[in-house]
């Protein structure tokens, strides 16, 4: 025995989308806004929860069910994190390596929107700087 442990889980779609609701979600703003993740909630909530809500569209488009309070809960848990905590694509750009996470991430909820025929302007406007850094 290796020590590991594991869920079996028969909503593993809504398990692995709520957690890309808040990588993709933190991982745009904190890198966007080129801050930490206390600085981002100080100045910028605003702009965070709406890049949380169009993920959520596209979850939804997808037909994945998530907890209803999924908003406030990503909020929150951001909130107990260090003030200066800043999410791994930022850290990134910060470093200034070539490959970040920005279109597997960033990228992907503007293509999906597209394809969904959903509005990402949030994502989109984020997308459109991180792209070129």
């Amino acid at each position: 025995m290796v020590g590991i442990e594991a869920t079996l889980s028969d909503s593993i779609s809504t398990i692995v989308w709520e957690k890309f609701i808040f990588i993709a979600s933190i991982a745009t703003a904190t890198s966007y806004f080129n801050c930490s993740i206390g600085k981002l909630l100080e100045e910028n909530e605003d702009f965070l929860v709406q890049l949380i809500e169009e993920v959520k569209l596209i979850a939804r488009a997808k037909g994945i069910i998530f907890n209803p309070d999924i908003t406030p809960n990503i909020v929150n848990y951001n909130k107990l994190l260090p003030y200066e905590s800043t999410s791994s694509m930022h850290r990134d750009y910060l470093n200034r390596k070539r490959n970040t996470e920005v279109e597997t991430l960033t990228g992907y909820v503007v293509r999906a929107g597209q394809e969904f025929g959903i509005q990402t302007p949030a994502f989109n406007k984020a997308y459109q700087l991180l792209k070129t850094k």
